[in-house]
């Protein structure tokens, strides 16, 4: 409970501190790039504070490469 909600607050202290510089300057790309990685980071941190283990991008890569390289592999090497 306690690290979930350290993470929340430091999260939430993050976007007021630098949100409004960027919203004055009228960055809105960078506000929309901020926003976006901010929250994936803090989904990946809330994961971790559960104790799961977050997903690893390679394995989704692996699973969708894997029917051409087993295709190469067949072709090339027979």
């Amino acid at each position: 409970m306690w690290p979930i909600l350290g993470v929340v607050l430091v999260a939430a202290a993050i976007f007021f501190i630098e949100a409004p510089k960027l919203i004055k300057e009228n960055k809105k790309k960078e506000l929309g790039y901020f926003c976006f990685f901010l929250f994936a980071a803090t989904m990946v941190s809330l994961i971790e504070s559960m104790g799961k283990e977050p997903p690893n991008p390679l394995d989704l890569i692996q699973a969708f490469y894997a029917p051409v390289n087993t295709w190469l592999q067949n072709t090339l090497y027979k």
